[in-house]
């Protein structure tokens, strides 16, 4: 049986610091540099990049940079203002493809953001001009299915498929580049990545505002097959998310006359092919939901208010291991259409409309859970020992944290800090700052240590803890394994 510890954390330590730290709540705000909605977003190396979009009738060129680590923003320029941008990342490049650049024209322009230098690259193009694509990246290849030709005021669904595969080539490559075809014209599906498959989900059609069908790509055999949700609907760009073999599907709108919202969490195994569902608290539409491990925050979007779209500031937390839901949270601003991603284990949720004729936002919500796991272990006889954190970081409540994977009956030494170190250590990385040590914890006969308390009283919101343990190992260098280190947060 695995040793429990009480007071393993001498808490009046925190106490004394807690009053010089930089704290940061569970739920912190931020802006962008500019109104707008239908913004094409993605996060790479610990920043979420949020390009172009509209403010009304005026289509933005601006690209807003969250650096996660800093807590600070920086902006570039698109090479063209324009809005429903398809994005993603693929290897060293970041694409933002297509868009609606007025009310009746659309661009196959793609533009090339090389995320290790932050630098544009000169453009590439689409093999059509069309806005609301789809986009996401599978493997080497980054995909871009569907969308409207013309522009906004004449939209026209496109069967057009884009792939640019980086393992022949630059984007600048056309032998990088091929066309293939979706099993029906669509624009504005919801593309997801689970497992070895991109999965197209949903949209309007020619013939139904609200579609059902979904195109998979299995990037394992190259073969794309045709399935559908179980309630046609346009569930909008940020309403996917998958963890692990996963892929979920999150409300949408069915009709617009009359108008009808969908409360169906469609979820697809990617594993065996089938479809099961379950329900939100209720019928919502355009939500942006972001994946943080095997937790999905559901955030936003517009309820139905008698037959009219209003807006929520509505949260809901998603355990995919339990398929429970958390009680709800609120953003601080209620509006549809939020772009969402998540970055250094924290959901972003910026700009949005606000509705009601109300126009767009600038807000950005930022939330960071309770517990974030922030990896950098180093390997020994069972590979990387597994640090996990839990409880709810309330003054007074219990948190425990529980160590496994380690050697039988060795000793492992808990390094708690205020601040993050990232230093490296002994051929390892030690993340936290070592303003508490605390040495000789013994494991147990199959490598388990946890370690309980009562968390201390008193604490601010948005209070940061590093931890991370360093395990006596006979087959790690310097005969010392790390685990993985985790971060709380107090709410």
């Amino acid at each position: 049986m695995s040793r429990v510890l009480n007071r393993w954390v001498p808490c009046a330590a925190i106490l004394v610091l807690a009053t010089a730290s930089d704290s940061r709540a569970g739920w912190t705000t931020g802006a962008l540099s500019a109104p707008r909605q239908s913004v094409g977003a993605v996060s790479v190396g610990g920043k979420a990049i949020f390009a172009g979009g509209r403010n009304g009738s005026v289509k933005s060129d601006v690209v807003d940079v969250y650096d996660e680590a800093t807590d600070t923003w920086t902006k570039l320029t698109l090479s063209q203002p324009r809005t429903h941008i398809a994005a993603t990342v693929v290897g060293p490049y970041a694409l933002f493809a297509g868009g609606a650049v007025t009310n009746s024209t659309s661009t196959a322009r793609v533009d090339v953001l090389d995320t290790q230098t932050m630098t544009w690259l000169p453009t590439v193009a689409l093999s059509q001009a069309r806005w609301a694509a789809a986009a996401t990246t599978v493997g080497t290849k980054a995909i871009f299915a569907g969308g409207n030709s013309a522009g906004l005021f004449n939209p026209s669904p496109s069967i057009v498929i884009d792939i640019y595969d980086a393992s022949l080539g630059t984007p600048h490559n056309p032998i990088a580049w091929s066309t293939k075809t979706l099993s029906l014209s669509r624009a504005l599906m919801t593309a997801v990545t689970a497992g070895n498959q991109a999965i197209f989900a949903g949209g309007v059609s020619a013939g139904a505002f609200g579609d059902s069908t979904v195109d998979i790509y299995d990037d394992s055999t190259g073969a794309w097959t045709a399935t559908a949700l179980s309630q046609g609907r346009l569930i909008g760009a940020a309403g996917g998310c998958s963890v692990g073999p996963y892929a979920y599907f999150f409300g949408g709108q069915v009709s617009s006359v009359p108008f009808v919202l969908s409360d169906v969490v469609d979820i697809y195994d990617t594993q065996t092919g089938a479809w099961t569902n379950m329900n939100l608290s209720g019928p919502r539409g355009g939500v942006a939901a972001v994946a943080l491990d095997d937790t999905i925050v559901v955030a936003g979007g517009a309820v139905d208010a008698g037959g009219v779209a209003v807006t929520t500031d509505l949260v809901e937390v998603l355990d995919a291991g339990t398929s429970t839901f958390g009680p709800p949270m609120q953003l601080s601003l209620a509006r549809v259409d939020p772009a969402g991603v998540a970055v250094g284990g924290k959901a972003v949720f910026a700009g949005g409309n606000l509705g009601g004729g109300a126009g767009t936002t600038t807000r950005v919500d930022v939330y960071t859970p309770t517990w974030i796991d922030l990896g950098e272990g180093k390997a020994g006889v069972l590979g990387v020992p597994q640090l996990e954190g839990s409880g709810t970081l309330v003054g007074g409540t219990p948190v425990t944290l529980a160590l496994s994977d380690a050697p039988a009956n060795t000793t492992a030494h808990l390094i708690v800090g205020f601040t993050a170190l990232n230093a490296p250590f002994q051929d390892g990385l030690l993340v936290p700052n070592t303003n508490v040590v605390i040495p000789g914890l013994p494991t147990d006969g199959s490598g388990a240590l946890i370690l309980g308390a009562n968390w201390p009283v008193g604490l601010p919101p948005g209070f940061e803890v590093f931890f991370q343990v360093l395990v006596t190992d006979p087959i790690a260098t310097f005969n010392l394994s790390q685990s993985n280190a985790v971060q709380g947060t107090t709410p």
